[in-house]
């Protein structure tokens, strides 16, 4: 849905958006298989810290 929003509106620049794609991808695979080997607890500590952050964040925005 990025793609096609950003092309929509004619901000979309193909040098840019596909390396980060890529990238994005590939980190998502090696996200998954790093969540697989961590223990729950841990996950959801992770997952509360960083979803303060970006409310701290948002807020100071």
């Amino acid at each position: 849905m990025g793609f096609t929003g950003h092309a929509l509106m004619r901000d979309f620049d193909p040098r840019i958006a596909i390396p980060l794609a890529i990238i994005t991808v590939i980190g998502g695979i090696i996200g998954g298989k790093f969540s697989l080997k961590t223990k729950p607890r841990h996950l959801k500590q992770l997952f509360a810290y960083t979803n303060w952050i970006a409310a701290g964040f948002m807020g100071l925005n």
